[in-house]
């Protein structure tokens, strides 16, 4: 849960929540919208339903109705590792899937016929895994203790 005040706002417009897995990419996540002219205290809050397990990194970008925008501070939240050895991040996006690695793993990727389309290993980490131009369908990506279903 990420929560934060205003004491004073000016020509505010809305706050963006940012995400990163690194401190160096962002994802915007949220938007909301801000008190725009005001004097008095303003809470704000946003829940991030599905971070990543290990390190998070999150900060508030402010835009101003004139198109000036501040940065919060950065500020990193650990959540504990899962027993799973992975985990899918993201469903299929402009053809990629993102995956959680906790552990070194060989990954298997299936189509919904059960056809190997490929096996690999992975180290620790977030990995993209590039499935554009793959037909639409059910895939399966598998290890020796984990099954992990998605849709393209």
């Amino acid at each position: 849960m990420l929560k934060w005040q205003t004491a004073n706002e000016q020509n505010t417009n809305e706050f963006i929540v940012q995400h990163s897995l690194n401190g160096v990419e962002w994802k915007n996540i949220a938007n909301l919208p801000a008190g725009n002219n005001s004097n008095t205290i303003l809470s704000y809050q946003y829940k991030h339903s599905n971070p990543t397990r290990g390190i998070n990194h999150y900060r508030i970008l402010q835009t101003d109705l004139d198109d000036r925008y501040n940065y919060s501070e950065t500020r990193k939240v650990k959540f504990a590792k899962e027993s799973q050895s992975f985990n899918l991040i993201s469903s299929p996006a402009n053809g990629v899937v993102q995956v959680q690695v906790h552990k070194k793993t060989f990954l298997s990727l299936f189509n919904a016929n059960g056809l190997l389309i490929w096996k690999k290993q992975f180290s620790e980490g977030v990995h993209n895994l590039n499935v554009n131009g793959f037909a639409k369908g059910i895939y399966i990506l598998k290890n020796d203790q984990v099954i992990k279903k998605f849709v393209l």
